[in-house]
């Protein structure tokens, strides 16, 4: 996990993501929580999650919301 949180905080991400092929962690840089996750999230929840902790501009919002929205 601390290789994908130096690499995260590197490329300014707000999540890292680390597994051994049976257990997936994913640390939330916003809470500073390390969860043990079931599943990698989907991008519509990983934008939904950002989103809500954010100020994110809403015509932003919008163009991007349409990418992850069939």
């Amino acid at each position: 996990m601390q290789q994908a949180k130096t690499y995260a905080h590197i490329l300014g991400l707000k999540f890292a993501y680390a597994t051994n092929g049976t257990t997936i962690l994913e640390f939330d840089f916003i809470t500073g929580l390390e969860t043990e996750i079931a599943h990698f999230p989907a991008p519509a929840a990983l934008w939904n999650k950002l989103n809500q902790s954010e100020s994110i501009p809403r015509a932003l919002r919008i163009f991007t919301g349409s990418l992850f929205m069939p």
